[in-house]
């Protein structure tokens, strides 16, 4: 048997009455909360819910991929024969990057060239596909808009719930070459959705109903995440409900949101929460920051 998670032991000693967690990545640190999420970190207006209850969970999350897109035009592979050659797709914050499978990236680079090759100003200016790209600064006026060049994708997961893959979160600097920016994709055997797919979402883990959470959230403390086109923006219907057991106030009425409207059954709650700062605080100019939430 595996020896007990921080979540488990929480759960066991009643400070959290569901077994949930949730992950915040951002590229400077990030924010992880046990027993619910952290609402105030939210873009979106929803939360989306994979449901994986047909899989078997042990220490990996898996989830079904149906579909991607570059810029609206899906990639032309059969995702079902991933599950009949035995392969699964993982989410998984523990893996850096994201893998495809062999055929899978190379479909992934054809579209990706064809959508550089349809006009000069896209992908850097560079019109072909290539793994890494120089942001010039005497070329563009900002960051962003050297970002805007490449084309946004889309990921159907589960019950085709889509997952924005922007940019900003799919493009990583070399480490070796400042000032080139790479995509963060792999090949591989196995689909594996690593922390750069996570990115600048709130990732909601339900253990016991074998489900998966998503909204974007503002999950560094200087950073601004891309919501353009993202299909949550905007939308107000059922704001963030599920069914996770909370807090009432005095007469069994709901607190109100930071947004000013009323917090939906089974939202976070509103107390302020108890923060462990991680080793990484020691430095947080290097290393970033990371907290630990428990609601």
């Amino acid at each position: 048997d595996r020896p007990p998670s921080i979540l488990d032991i929480e759960f066991e000693e009643k400070r959290i009455k569901e077994k949930v967690f949730a992950i915040c990545l951002a590229r400077n640190g990030g924010r992880m909360a046990l027993g619910g999420f952290n609402l105030g970190l939210h873009l979106g207006r929803k939360v989306r819910w994979l449901d994986s209850s047909r899989f078997s969970w042990g220490e990996q999350y898996v989830v079904e991929v149906k579909s991607i897109a570059i810029d609206g035009r899906k990639l032309d592979f059969d995702f079902k024969s991933i599950e009949t050659d035995g392969g699964k797709a993982f989410l998984d914050s523990g893996t850096t990057f994201v893998y495809f499978g062999s055929q899978l990236f190379e479909e992934w680079k054809l579209k990706l060239h064809a959508f550089c090759r349809e006009a000069k100003h896209r992908c850097a200016g560079e019109e072909r596909f290539k793994n890494c790209y120089k942001f010039d600064r005497e070329k563009w006026p900002s960051f962003d808009a050297f970002l805007l060049s490449f084309p946004n994708a889309t990921f159907a997961l589960n019950q085709d719930q889509p997952w924005p893959w922007f940019p900003q979160d799919y493009l990583v600097e070399s480490r070796d070459h400042p000032g080139f920016f790479c995509y963060a994709v792999k090949p591989l055997k196995n689909i594996v959705l690593g922390a750069v797919f996570m990115q600048n979402f709130d990732v909601l883990f339900d253990r016991d109903r074998k489900r998966i959470g998503y909204v974007r959230a503002a999950c560094g403390k200087d950073e601004t995440p891309w919501t353009k086109n993202d299909p949550d923006e905007g939308e107000s219907n059922e704001v963030f409900q599920h069914d996770l057991e909370v807090e009432k106030s005095g007469g069994g009425r709901s607190k109100k949101d930071g947004r000013g409207g009323k917090r939906a059954k089974g939202a976070s709650r509103t107390r302020k929460p108890r923060e462990t700062k991680g080793r990484s605080d020691r430095n947080p100019e290097k290393q970033g920051r990371f907290n630990l939430i428990v609601l």
